[in-house]
């Protein structure tokens, strides 16, 4: 065996090459793992350290996803909410546009523009209306008008009480005294007029064949409000062609409040609580918190007669002495309380008109020696209509309870499921007496909506359209199958 002798600088040499050879194998041993410790044998206490670090940081990375999960929870729930308030207020409006169509008058009454005077006279309350424009006009004592001397008023002018501005205060009451043939106003009302809060009391001592006889009168084309309005007329004021109303409607009143027609002209042949235009051009539109109470007792007593009349509120009706009547011809809609009381030996309570009981409008007759309903009267009614009759004798041989109903006359036959049998006295009046009436559909007669429950009707789906839109917004909030808005638990935890 031949031995090599290696000098010194040799030996040197190799060593250093056998101590470049085993850093090249860490090194790459390294540059391959990424680590400088590999194992706990290169570095025990390093390898150790590093182990913990790196699963504290995966733990930090489980939270931060963790984090952002619950972010995105969060954030479904955010924009859930913002998308559903947008649902909300859209069903809101539609709710209030079905409302506010329902609704033929506003419920709150409220006179536009200022006050422009404050008068205690006579003389000061003509002054007024003579030399002011548009305003309100308070009267705040008791008026007594010199003999045949009305008030007309400008368009625009409106005459208060000084209840309308202190509740607490008196009412105020204005007196006519009327003796003339020509003309007999006691307030005529001007364009946007209004009256409120007060109490008229007017009287014609003349017999006379004129149309120009009423206590308030509102000309064609004019639109009136009228708001706690208490009327009483009296005297001889017609001789047989002339009808005097406390109320003479020719264009278009609101009525408020509550108003209160006393038609007490023992002698006249013809007084009415309100009358409309003859040809039914003229609306008459009662909200539907008002209370409307109008008696009279003259030789032909008439409670509303003609026009087109809207009736929401409470409506009583009392004629007496003759023939009264409670409702005569016009177009009339019923969708309140209406009560009617005759009690005159030849009146009826509706007659000569076309007439229509909404599903929420009730009419209770009480007749006394007169007819519920007689010739060419015509009832149209919705389902849910309630309709009551009490008469002191039962039908119909003498014409008791005559009515021509959806055109044709009846007397106890069934038309389009209004049966004569609803009409039979049943018992005490009005609990046992009410029928809530069910229109049968047919060819012939199918049931016809008037446009407000067309709106309604195209309202109430708008509105159910909605909400089911926000339930599925609702139940689609989620993430990752936690939806805070189904009262679902969400968990973060932080270590």
């Amino acid at each position: 065996m031949v031995s090599i002798s290696l000098t010194s600088p040799m030996r040197s040499n190799l060593l250093a090459l056998q101590n470049i050879s085993k850093a090249q194998s860490v090194t790459q041993e390294r540059l391959s793992t990424g680590l400088k410790v590999s194992n706990a044998i290169d570095n025990p206490a390093s390898y150790y350290t590093a182990q913990s670090l790196s699963n504290r940081a995966n733990d930090l990375n489980m939270l931060l996803d963790s984090m952002g999960q619950g972010i995105q929870t969060i954030k479904a729930t955010s924009e859930a909410i913002e998308a559903g308030a947008k649902l909300l207020e859209q069903a809101k409006a539609s709710a209030n546009t079905a409302m506010d169509e329902a609704n033929y008058a506003q419920s709150d009454f409220e006179i536009d523009g200022e006050i422009v005077a404050t008068v205690s006279t006579e003389y000061e309350l003509l002054d007024a209306i003579k030399h002011s424009g548009k305003g309100i006009i308070v009267i705040d004592k008791n008026i007594t008008m010199s003999k045949n001397v009305g008030l007309e008023l400008k368009d625009g002018q409106s005459l208060v009480g000084a209840k309308y501005l202190d509740k607490n205060d008196k009412e105020i009451k204005i007196t006519f005294d009327f003796d003339s043939e020509i003309k007999a106003i006691g307030i005529d009302l001007g364009n946007n007029s209004a009256l409120s809060d007060l109490s008229i009391d007017y009287t014609s001592s003349k017999k006379v064949d004129s149309e120009n006889f009423h206590a308030v009168r509102n000309n064609v084309g004019n639109s009136a409000e009228i708001n706690n309005v208490d009327i009483t007329v009296r005297g001889d004021v017609s001789n047989g062609g002339c009808r005097t109303a406390g109320i003479r409607n020719l264009g278009d009143i609101n009525l408020f409040g509550a108003i209160d027609i006393n038609a007490l002209s023992e002698n006249s042949l013809r007084t009415q609580g309100i009358y409309g235009a003859d040809n039914n051009t003229s609306n008459l539109v009662q909200d539907k918190n008002s209370t409307l109470n109008i008696t009279t007792n003259g030789n032909v007593g008439i409670g509303i007669m003609s026009g087109t009349n809207i009736l929401s509120g409470e409506v009583n009706i009392k004629t007496s002495k003759g023939w009264g009547y409670g409702i005569l011809y016009g177009i009339n809609t019923f969708s309140g309380n209406i009560n009617i009381t005759t009690s005159g030996h030849g009146g009826t309570a509706i007659t000569h008109g076309n007439n229509t009981v909404t599903s929420t409008g009730t009419v209770m007759i009480d007749v006394k020696e007169s007819h519920a309903f007689y010739l060419n009267t015509r009832i149209n009614y919705e389902t849910g209509a309630k309709i009551g009759i009490k008469a002191v004798a039962e039908p119909p041989t003498n014409g008791l309870w005559q009515a021509n109903v959806d055109g044709s006359y009846y007397s106890s036959e069934v038309s389009n499921g209004l049966n004569w049998a609803d009409f039979t006295r049943l018992g005490d009046f009005p609990e046992s007496i009410s029928k809530t009436l069910s229109r049968k559909e047919s060819a012939e007669h199918n049931e016809k909506k008037t446009k407000v429950e067309y709106v309604n009707e195209e309202e109430g789906i708008t509105y159910n359209n909605i909400l089911e839109q926000y339930n599925a917004l609702i139940k689609d909030a989620g993430y990752k199958g936690v939806n805070l808005l189904n009262m679902q638990d969400m968990r973060i935890v932080f270590n």
